[in-house]
């Protein structure tokens, strides 16, 4: 639950949590409860397992998804929206504390954010995205796209980030990525 966690007094960070912050949690082990029991096939029972999620490799796509919707229960099930401000580099996000083999430097920077607006029962979405060739983020709404400042890409509306590799140049030759499976992290 991303909500536990504020950032205060760091340099350069708007109030909430940071990218960070989640990957610790990601990274923690989580005791699974009652509705999700696991066979044991050593006792022969069902039991309250312990899994870890970890990262063996680093892709050369990352796509992360911000959890944005919790489902919360008051006689009927319903889901809220999280608005935790999720801070996130624009470059250089290091995971080379996260990754377990670290062939490649994994070391990223951010080309576009989908965006999302209103709740689970509807809303509206937009986007933003990096010019590689004129190095300027765009604002993308409907119909209308329009030149942004970088101070607005990250917001309590990031929905899903979607990181390059540094060691990926623009003009790649995309054929090999597609060899290589796409990671899609929900945190």
């Amino acid at each position: 639950n991303l909500d536990c966690y504020v950032a205060q007094g760091q340099p350069g960070m708007k109030e909430g949590t940071d990218i960070y912050q989640c990957f610790d949690l990601f990274n923690e082990w989580e005791t699974l409860d009652e509705k999700n029991l696991w066979f044991c096939h050593h006792c022969k029972t069902m039991v309250r397992a312990k899994k870890k999620m970890e990262l063996f490799k680093s892709p050369p796509i990352l796509i992360l998804h911000l959890k944005r919707f919790k489902s919360t229960t008051c006689g009927y099930s319903s889901f809220g929206r999280l608005n935790t401000l999720v801070n996130f580099p624009l470059t250089n996000l290091d995971l080379t504390k996260y990754v377990k083999s670290a062939e490649i430097p994994p070391i990223y920077d951010l080309y576009a954010v989908s965006n999302h607006y209103g709740d689970i029962g509807g809303g509206h979405y937009t986007a933003y995205g990096f010019n590689q060739h004129n190095k300027a983020w765009y604002h993308f709404d409907d119909s209308s796209a329009s030149r942004a400042n970088e101070s607005s890409i990250c917001s309590q509306a990031s929905y899903v980030l979607f990181y390059r590799r540094k060691d990926l140049k623009p003009d790649v030759d995309y054929e090999k990525i597609k060899q290589v499976p796409l990671s899609l992290i929900h945190i």
